[in-house]
């Protein structure tokens, strides 16, 4: 178990997610979108004047890997709070949060394969890359622009969930 008091430098810890919680969002994120899922995103890209049949979200998948055990008893101790380590900060998303920013992003669309889990303060995403089988449970991070999504413009910032964490340099400097 992770002291995870001992890896940042500030925190504003919201409360942890139980056992059970973990359990069925790990069972739960993956299953396809819901018709009234879909029904809500048509209806934003049609407000937005966005293409449907381009980005039609009844084909979207969502990543069916299991995430970070290192992120799940993260999420045990702090479920959505924020967290600074040197100049880099984290608004991490909760249980609640995690599909929708997922679905809202349209990162199904711009970024197959990638789960956001926080944001910097500044509109940038840290997302975990899962294209690729874990290596020993972890993918590696990227970050990415909340306003420019897409593998070409994002940067690996790092190759676990405890080593972004420990980084203390702004990630804006990667961009």
């Amino acid at each position: 178990m992770i002291d995870w008091t001992s890896v940042f430098d500030e925190t504003q810890v919201a409360k942890g997610a139980t056992g059970a919680e973990g359990a069925a969002f790990a069972k739960d994120f993956a299953l396809p979108l819901s018709e009234n899922e879909i029904a809500e995103i048509k209806a934003d890209l049609l407000k937005a004047k966005i293409d449907v049949q381009l980005y039609d979200p009844a084909k979207w998948v969502l990543p069916n890997k299991p995430l970070p055990e290192t992120f799940l008893n993260f999420l045990t101790w702090n479920n959505g709070g924020w967290c600074r380590k040197g100049e880099r900060e984290f608004g991490f998303l909760g249980i609640p949060d995690l599909r929708s920013y997922t679905l809202a992003y349209m990162f199904p669309a711009f970024m197959p394969e990638a789960v956001p889990f926080a944001l910097n303060g500044g509109g940038v995403f840290y997302v975990f890359d899962m294209r690729e089988e874990p290596d020993g449970g972890e993918y590696p991070i990227l970050i990415s622009a909340s306003g420019n999504l897409g593998y070409e413009d994002a940067k690996v910032v790092a190759q676990s969930f405890i080593e972004v964490c420990s980084g203390t340099t702004n990630i804006e400097d990667y961009l």
